[in-house]
């Protein structure tokens, strides 16, 4: 079952998220949006029932001297699409984006004992019914509510049952036969790699290969890897070996040198 623990400032507390869009918002020249309530919630899917979770991880998430939460169960479905009369907008991480908070939530609440399938984190502001559509469009488009090149907003309540995605990571281990490759080889091993470099690029690469006489590899898995990972690092072991860390799109390589036909003495 998915859980939503909703962690807000308690009534005699100042609500700083919120003054902070609202000022933004007036130095934007928006005029329509008035009155806003931030809060946090916390995603927990767990087969755990609801006073198990509330005495878990509202000990763990909730500061009581300072903050009120709630806790709800989400199963996919809404009753309405409005939130007492407000304008409820929820800001979530995209779909391969790293949640660092979450995934440190996730860890303390299985050391607390609470089995936990997967985590995540929201960011909630309720907004004044009567606020515009184009005000509350400029105040995501000047990043004021979201970071929208990782992150997106939904709506009204969240109408979700589950967040546990992906699959088990499966190690694949690939030879890469570059060396041998022609122009038109080259090409479709960016695209179907999903390396998506040009053809000076990969011809760069084969030559570099073809000069330490290696053969590249590659080990990816059916998961989505998370956007940005586009740094190559190289780094040479004892050994002789080439090991390669972060390239594009999550995948890792490693190049091995072909074993010398002369004995060491």
């Amino acid at each position: 079952m998915l859980w939503e623990i909703e962690v807000r400032p308690s009534s005699n507390e100042a609500d700083r998220e919120a003054a902070r869009v609202i000022s933004a918002g007036r130095d934007l020249g928006i005029t329509t949006v008035r009155d806003v309530h931030a809060s946090r919630s916390f995603l927990i899917e767990t087969d755990a029932g609801s006073d198990r979770v509330a005495e878990t991880a509202g000990t763990l998430l909730v500061d009581s001297l300072v903050e009120d939460h709630s806790i709800r169960s989400l199963d996919g479905s809404v009753d309405s699409p409005t939130d007492n009369g407000n304008q409820l907008l929820n800001v979530l991480f995209k779909p391969g984006v790293t949640d660092n908070v979450a995934q440190s939530t996730l860890k303390a609440l299985e050391e607390l004992g609470l089995p936990v399938e997967a985590v995540a984190t929201c960011r909630k502001y309720r907004i004044n019914s009567d606020a515009t559509a184009t005000d509350l469009t400029r105040l995501w488009a000047q990043r004021v509510l979201a970071n929208d090149a990782i992150e997106h907003i939904v709506e009204g309540p969240l109408a979700i049952d589950s967040i546990a995605l992906g699959s088990d990571y499966t190690f694949q281990l690939q030879n890469v036969a570059l060396r041998d490759m022609d122009d038109d080889a080259l090409q479709r091993q960016s695209r179907d790699g999903q390396l998506y470099l040009s053809l000076e690029e990969m011809r760069t690469i084969r030559d570099h290969f073809t000069s330490l006489d290696a053969t590249p590899q590659t080990s990816s898995s059916r998961r989505s890897h998370r956007p940005g990972a586009n740094t190559v690092r190289t780094r040479r072991s004892a050994a002789g070996s080439t090991t390669g860390t972060n390239p594009p799109n999550g995948t890792s390589t490693r190049c091995s040198r072909r074993p010398s036909s002369k004995r060491q003495r």
